[in-house]
């Protein structure tokens, strides 16, 4: 029997991830998707910096009040508070403490699993980027279900 170290272990599922994202990631960028009560992007910038990184977004945030299962790969479930989500990702207050580029899984009510990588994060404010795009409609559908 081989032991795997964790480094190793997570090294090979990130990898797989990126490997699969790459296949799944289509030949054009989607179209920008807004929601009806979603903020502008540009206006929610403190400064210029910040405006730079929220127009490179390819989709709409949209604003819920809600928590989240977060887990990180290897470590335990715990509630999280999830500030926005949008088809590539969402926002929330991580209750542990985690490394840029970590995988985390996020657990959406009636939903399958979600896998991500932290992206940014300030303080306990840490942003998801999915490894997999969730379906616009299934975006709605979870929206209703958080509000």
């Amino acid at each position: 029997m081989h032991l795997i170290s964790k480094e190793r272990r997570l090294a090979a599922i990130a990898e797989r991830a990126r490997g699969c994202a790459e296949a799944d990631a289509p030949a054009q960028s989607p179209p920008e998707r807004s929601a009806p009560d979603t903020e502008p992007l540009a206006e929610t910038a403190d400064d210029a910096s910040d405006a730079l990184m929220l127009d490179r977004r390819r989709f709409a945030r949209v604003a819920v009040e809600s928590n989240v299962t977060v887990r990180p790969i290897g470590g335990f479930n715990y509630q999280s508070r999830l500030a926005d989500v949008s088809s590539a990702g969402c926002c929330v207050e991580l209750v542990e403490e985690a490394e840029l580029g970590e995988p985390l899984i996020a657990r959406f009510p009636q939903l399958e699993p979600l896998v991500g990588e932290v992206r940014w994060k300030a303080g306990a404010t840490a942003g998801l980027e999915f490894t997999r795009l969730m379906h616009p409609a299934v975006l709605d559908a979870l929206v209703i279900r958080l509000h």
